[in-house]
């Protein structure tokens, strides 16, 4: 399977996925995401994003959640659980790249302290 790549596979499109994510009830804020997460019930980790239009025009959404979908490639691979993962993306003005990619660490580091105790 090509890791490289965002397939339908690495994501949680239907919206019984995404309620089932905001029902567990685990979510953490770091920077303007809050990112709620849950165990998987696939062998790998999935990702949704919740943007909306309080974030900005369609062009700064879209640019949001094209870093942080970039930002998820690059984190999945160090959980040692996989999780579904939903970010719900407060107001903000969009930051680069690598303070998407912190604040998403930060918050999966939390969830899997969280899910060891």
């Amino acid at each position: 399977m090509n890791r490289q790549g965002f397939s339908r596979e690495d994501r949680i499109r239907r919206g019984l996925e995404f309620k089932a994510v905001f029902n567990h009830r685990h979510a953490t804020t770091s920077g303007p995401l809050r990112v709620h997460t849950m165990p998987a019930p696939t062998p790998h980790s999935r990702l949704g994003l919740a943007v909306s239009r309080k974030v900005g025009n369609a062009v700064r959404r879209n640019r949001i959640k094209r870093l942080l979908r970039t930002a998820f490639q690059v984190v999945r691979d160090t959980n040692t659980h996989p999780m579904d993962i939903v970010i719900v993306v407060l107001p903000h003005t969009p930051q680069s790249l690598e303070q998407y990619r912190d604040y998403l660490s930060q918050a999966l580091r939390h969830a899997e302290q969280d899910a060891k105790s």
